[in-house]
């Protein structure tokens, strides 16, 4: 049997400084970073993603940043093989893959072992979503329950799920078995909710200051409106500020709020989904904590126990 490949993963709230942290630690322990977020792998979705740039790197590889075209369609089930495959890539020439990202559905499903059937993602009339939405209501409540039923793209998902394994996506999501090869540890990062709401509406202020209008209205120029990635916080908002339908300061105070409440979803799913998690709260400990506890974890490693 071969054996577990070790795995850092940095898990957290949305502006919490989960990017900082994750440099300091690949430097340390000769790590490669795999960004576990569904937007920051698309090519121009820059600043609203707040994607890491080529400086901030610090020369530390990353990867899954900018491997799709705006126009791409992609699935978690497809990101599931891509991330997996880049864990053996970074495991093989001796290197501890470090995982980093928000998007905790994505974090799950590399981790964990979810099982997705390979099916095309082009064979579901689209424009029937009121029909999709019912269908699950009445043979599968409770995944109907568990939906953003704003979200099209997810209903379109948790339709093609139910059709093609004949069963509850929660039957696949309540799983809570780490995949056989991995041995992860999992640093939640966390700060107090006054701190990180005002670094949440912070922050969106430096991406209005960096540019995200301009980004925002020539993505939409070049490619329309109806992307994947524009269905995401900062970019759904400014669409329809561009648009007119909303005021400039109300698009700031939506894009905060969005944050915010994205940043509790967040918070919740990583209490709740993740098991064997450690818990630091960056505002009042040192990090040399974190860097002691990681110590003990490849000394576990390193002795066989895992």
């Amino acid at each position: 049997m071969k054996k577990k490949i070790p795995i850092i993963a940095i898990v957290g709230a949305t502006a919490v400084g989960k990017t900082e942290l994750s440099i300091e630690i690949a430097k340390e322990y000769n790590c490669e970073i795999i960004s576990i977020d569904s937007v920051q792998i698309y090519k121009e979705f820059d600043i609203g993603s707040a994607k890491i740039t080529k400086e901030e790197m610090m020369d530390v590889p990353h990867h899954l940043i900018d491997i799709l075209n705006p126009t791409d369609k992609f699935s978690v089930y497809e990101f599931q093989k891509l991330a997996r495959k880049k864990i053996e890539e970074i495991y093989s020439k001796g290197k501890i893959p470090l995982l980093i990202g928000g998007t905790g559905y994505y974090m799950n499903a590399v981790l964990y072992n979810y099982q997705f059937s390979n099916y095309s993602e082009n064979n579901v009339v689209e424009d029937n979503i009121d029909y999709m939405k019912q269908y699950l209501k009445s043979n599968y409540e409770d995944t109907y329950n568990k939906l953003d039923l704003d979200n099209k793209r997810r209903i379109i998902n948790a339709y093609k799920y139910v059709i093609n394994e004949k069963k509850s996506t929660l039957e696949n999501n309540l799983g809570d078995e780490i995949y056989y090869r991995y041995n992860p540890y999992v640093i939640f990062v966390d700060r107090s909710r006054e701190n990180l709401y005002d670094r949440i509406n912070k922050r969106v202020e430096i991406m209005l200051d960096k540019g995200l209008e301009k980004e925002v209205y020539s993505i939409v120029k070049t490619y329309g409106e109806d992307l994947q990635p524009l269905k995401s916080i900062g970019y759904k908002e400014m669409v329809s500020f561009l648009k007119g339908e909303i005021s400039r300061d109300f698009m700031i105070n939506l894009i905060q709020k969005n944050s915010r409440n994205y940043a509790k979803r967040q918070l919740t799913w990583f209490r709740n989904k993740i098991k064997d998690i450690n818990y630091y709260n960056i505002e009042n400990i040192d990090k040399k904590i974190i860097f002691d506890d990681i110590d003990l974890f490849i000394e576990s490693v390193n002795n066989g126990n895992n």
